[in-house]
């Protein structure tokens, strides 16, 4: 893939028909492909500076779609009205940012939202917050982008919360068995082995508490890695 791998793989989570939103657009790379292929009738993109914004719109007047691609400036889903789409799209933000932008915009939490989400980092704290705010991530695609692995998150609302053990936050649903699964699980593993053996000598009980856990994570991912059980997820 090319050096929009990741916009690449997230259009290809975007539902046919829909209007689509995308989040901090930058050049307007992923709204533009949506709309020029077809895949979209129309767009929104947002960013929340004028100095993207205006990149975008060159970039969209290039492609001949001004008609079809509408440009907003605005923090998160602020400058967008629940009835405007179908799909939202964040992608290229931390975890933590993303997870902030849909808890301002409450209408997302709508059966008939679809979110396609890619964060850069703090993937694990992004799916804590989907799933105690009552979001299903119902597929994880990875995609390696300038020679670093990232996963994105196809997301719907169902209402209803739920528990995972913790290797769910550190690799989600990710299988040894599909494209790059097996190089995003040995480094999640790699990850939790060091901070094992960051506390290897702990004495305070919470710490101790923490590394047997950690413990926990790691052999969940060595199952995953070996093929044994996938993922042991429960409700």
């Amino acid at each position: 893939m090319g050096c929009h791998a990741r916009l690449t793989v997230a259009a290809t989570l975007v539902r046919d028909g829909v209007r689509v939103v995308d989040v901090g657009t930058d050049h307007a790379y992923l709204p533009v492909q949506l709309v020029r292929e077809g895949k979209c009738p129309s767009a929104i993109a947002c960013d929340l500076r004028q100095g993207p914004l205006d990149n975008a719109r060159k970039h969209v007047e290039e492609a001949g779609l001004s008609d079809r691609i509408e440009l907003r400036l605005g923090n998160g889903l602020a400058p967008v009205e629940p009835e405007e789409a179908e799909d939202i799209c964040i992608c290229g933000m931390g975890g933590e940012l993303i997870a902030e932008i849909l808890d301002a915009a409450r209408w997302v939490q709508d059966p008939g939202k679809h979110l396609v989400l890619q964060p850069m980092t703090a993937a694990d704290d992004l799916r804590r917050y989907l799933a105690e705010n009552g979001f299903s991530v119902d597929r994880e695609e990875l995609v390696r982008d300038a020679g670093r692995l990232y996963t994105l998150l196809s997301v719907t609302w169902t209402g209803e919360k739920r528990a995972y053990p913790e290797a769910y936050w550190w690799a989600g649903t990710v299988s040894v068995r599909q494209p790059l699964g097996e190089d995003y699980l040995r480094r999640q593993l790699s990850r939790v082995e060091k901070q094992i053996a960051s506390l290897a000598q702990a004495a305070d009980p919470d710490r101790r508490a923490a590394r047997d856990g950690l413990r926990s994570v790691a052999e969940e991912l060595r199952r995953r890695l070996a093929d044994q059980e996938g993922c042991s997820c429960s409700e």
